[in-house]
This record gives C-alpha cells, sequence and structure tokens, in this order.
C-alpha cells in the first residue's frame, strides 16, 4: 500500500540518488510496472516483490554490471533485499527505506504479541473477501487512515495523499495488494517459478 512512486522517489530516495551520481555511479531505475502490468502472466498470479527481483538481477547480468548499490523503498527495497541475501557476490551496498524485510513465509503462521498484531490489522482484513470487497470501494480511505495510524505525528496535506493516491487509479490495483497480503501467509499460491528462490530464504542460504 506505500507504493513507490514519482513523489516517494524525489522526496525520500533522491538525497540518495544525488550522492551516488556525486560519485560518479550509473543510476538504473527498474519498473515495478505500475503495480501490476506483468502481475499476471498466462493466468498465474504471482508475487510482485519477486518480481521486482526477477527485475533487478537479469537487468544487472543483461547489462554486463558485477556488482550494484541497490536501492528500494517497501515492495521494491524488499526486492533489492532479496536479490542481496542470495546474490550478495553481485551487491556492493544496500538500501532499503523500511529496513531489512524479507518475508518468512514458512514461519507466517507464528503468532505474533498482541501488541504487535493489532497493528497489522489491514493484513488480516485483506484475506477475508469483506477486506477485499472494502478495498474496491474505498481504497483511498482506507490507504489514508494507514498513513495516518502508521505515523501519527505526519502532518501531510490533502495535496501530499492525492499525489500518491493517483497511484491506485490501476484496474490491478486491488488484485495485486490482495495476492500480496495473501500470499505472504501463505493464503495465495505464488509463481512456481519462484518457488525454490522462496525455499532458499526460508532456509537462510545463499545456494
Amino acid at each position: 500500500m506505500r507504493i513507490i512512486d514519482r513523489y516517494v522517489i524525489r522526496e525520500v530516495l533522491l538525497p540518495f540518488v544525488i550522492a551516488l551520481l556525486v560519485f560518479t555511479f550509473i543510476l538504473i531505475v527498474p519498473s515495478m510496472m505500475q503495480y501490476a502490468e506483468a502481475f499476471i502472466a498466462k493466468g498465474v498470479p504471482t508475487s510482485i516483490v519477486l518480481r521486482a527481483m526477477a527485475t533487478l538481477l537479469p537487468s544487472s547480468l543483461a547489462l554486463s554490471i558485477p556488482s550494484a548499490v541497490l536501492a528500494g523503498y517497501d515492495w521494491g527495497g524488499r526486492g533489492a533485499c532479496i536479490v542481496s541475501a542470495l546474490w550478495p557476490e553481485r551487491v556492493t551496498g544496500l538500501v532499503s527505506c523500511g529496513s531489512y524485510n524479507i518475508h518468512n513465509i514458512a514461519s507466517a503462521l507464528t503468532p505474533d504479541t498482541p501488541d504487535n498484531e493489532h497493528r497489522l490489522w489491514y493484513q488480516y482484513y485483506f484475506n477475508t473477501e469483506r477486506g477485499r470487497v472494502g478495498l474496491e470501494r474505498n481504497p483511498k480511505a482506507i490507504c489514508r487512515f494507514l498513513w495516518e495510524t502508521w505515523s501519527p505525528t505526519w502532518k501531510f496535506t490533502t495535496e501530499t495523499y492525492e499525489r500518491t493516491a493517483a497511484s491506485f487509479d490501476n484496474p490491478d490495483f486491488v488484485d495485486v495488494v490482495i495476492h500480496s497480503y495473501r500470499h505472504r501467509i501463505g493464503n495465495a499460491p505464488g509463481e512456481p517459478r519462484f518457488l525454490e528462490t522462496e525455499k532458499r530464504l526460508a532456509r537462510g542460504r545463499h545456494a
């Protein structure tokens, strides 16, 4: 739901980008495909996060880039974290806005403390059909409420919010969001070609 868009790139990642350019790095920005252009491949749902990973690594190989500094925000950051974990020899550095945030799907059903569980209400909500319908009907209201509860001291303006909310106007927005939150706890299938990658992440090994 915290979509990477032009606003986030400018406000969050721009200082890092400027630093890279100062040191004469070449900047490449792979697209998350506006959430969803490649979400459904021949009718097979896939994890948008693993899609990001699958974009990053082949891009570097195709461009003959032996190693790179990876940077990302939320879902894009998670893709960068996955590449860093599984192919560390190809990663010079990692900047992940939102911490080191790889999902451990194998242990996803292990409960957390009540204090932490209640903060994830929206994830459980989206695992129900009521949640899907709610997101279809009220995407901007739900996302704005999440902004307000995630950052209670941030007094953002309606104009600031609307800059990001424009990213929700995508016909696949609901499908991608719902699949992501269901897949991460085992309630939706992933794409078969990424199953081995998920197993490697669960084992915590590079090979």
